[in-house]
């Protein structure tokens, strides 16, 4: 039985240990890459999440100032209808239509 050197594997010969060094630097690298890719992928969520809840507050304010508005006016609105029922007059009476009557022969 032949024994081998501590440089020497079985098959590959002299170079075995450059080429292990190799792989394992290219394993290091690929994952240190998918470990920078998944921090900044975690960062860009965080962002978007942040920026989503800002839009979600802006949002709501918005709608609540325009139902208020909507509210205010309609309430106005009643408000001034009632004001012309109470008084005895009623939206169309600015309005008279003049009377038609048939020519006369």
């Amino acid at each position: 039985m032949e024994t081998l050197r501590d440089d020497e594997d079985e098959g590959y010969g002299r170079h075995a240990a450059p080429v292990k060094r190799l792989v394992a630097a290219g394993c290091t690298l690929t994952f240190a890459i998918g470990l920078i890719c998944a921090l900044v992928l975690i960062d860009s969520l965080k962002r978007d999440d942040e920026a989503a809840s800002i839009e979600s507050a802006n949002l709501a304010a918005t709608l609540a100032s325009d139902i208020g508005r909507t509210v205010d006016t309609l309430d106005l609105t009643l408000q001034s209808a009632r004001d012309n029922r109470v008084s005895g007059r009623t939206i169309w009476s600015r309005w008279r239509m003049p009377r038609f009557t048939r020519p006369r022969k």
